[in-house]
């Protein structure tokens, strides 16, 4: 729940949703933390789509959304944590 939250954080700051400035941010997220990627990707990607298998992540939040992501990540995150 929190690496969700930490990466929901981040999106927000972000004046471009574009899918390079989204995987930017989820990778420096990745090696601040000291993180395995499949540690806060496949997380976010169920956070996300709702599935464990999905096209690209990047590309996929680039088209849902900063609004709908940054939603579903808070949701995410919060039943995570209880």
């Amino acid at each position: 729940a929190a690496n969700l939250s930490a990466l929901k954080d981040r999106l927000k700051q972000l004046g471009s949703f574009e899918t390079p400035q989204v995987e930017q941010a989820a990778r420096a997220l990745i090696a601040q933390r000291g993180l395995g990627a499949k540690d806060l990707i496949h997380p976010t990607r169920v956070a996300v789509t709702g599935r464990a298998v999905s096209p690209p992540l990047f590309e996929v939040m680039s088209i849902v959304g900063q609004a709908k992501v940054i939603g579903r990540l808070e949701y995410a995150a919060a039943h995570l944590a209880g």
